[in-house]
C-alpha cells in the first residue's frame, strides 16, 4: 500500500478501522529513594540482608513518596510496587501550601486509575503508602499523558 500521514489529537490517541492505537506513552520512575517514613521516628531502610534489596519501612510506618509532573503534561495512572497489597492513596499537593486532595485509592500491586492532574507551577503527586509490618517496596511509576 502507500504511505499515510495520520494527525495525533490532543490525548495522543488515534482511531484506525475501529482499532484504538497509543501514540505516546510515558512514565515516570518511583525510585525507591523517592519514598520517606512518616513522623513516627523510625527510619525507612533498604534491607540487604539478602542478594536481593528492597525498601522497608519499621513496623507499620507509612512511607511517602513525591513526585513531579514534567510541565506540558498531566498525571494519569500510578502504580507502586512491593511485596504485599497494603492500601495507596494518591494526592496532589502544592509547593506552596500544605493542603493535599485525594485523586484516587488502590493497592499496592495494583494500578491506580487516579483524576488526572496536570501540571502547573506549583503542583506535584504525593503517594502515601499505609504499611504491614515486614512489607517490601521495590518502586513504581507514574503514567503521564500530553496535556
Amino acid at each position: 500500500a502507500t504511505d499515510t500521514t495520520i494527525a495525533r489529537t490532543a490525548a495522543g490517541i488515534v482511531t484506525i478501522e475501529g482499532a484504538r492505537i497509543k501514540t505516546q506513552e510515558l512514565y515516570v520512575k518511583i525510585l525507591p529513594s523517592d519514598f520517606m517514613p512518616d513522623d513516627g521516628g523510625r527510619p525507612a531502610m533498604i534491607d540487604d540482608t539478602s542478594g536481593d534489596r528492597w525498601l522497608e519501612s519499621h513496623g507499620t510506618g507509612k512511607l511517602f513518596a513525591f513526585v513531579q509532573i514534567p510541565l506540558g503534561f498531566k498525571a494519569t495512572l500510578v502504580d507502586v510496587y512491593g511485596s504485599a497489597t497494603s492500601a495507596v492513596t494518591v494526592y496532589e499537593a502544592d509547593v506552596n501550601s500544605a493542603t493535599v486532595t485525594s485523586k484516587g485509592t488502590g493497592n499496592i500491586g495494583t494500578q491506580i486509575n487516579i483524576t488526572d492532574v496536570t501540571a502547573d507551577a506549583t503542583n506535584y503527586i504525593m503517594i502515601e503508602l499505609a504499611q504491614a509490618s515486614g512489607e517490601k517496596v521495590y518502586g513504581g511509576k507514574m503514567t503521564i499523558a500530553k496535556a
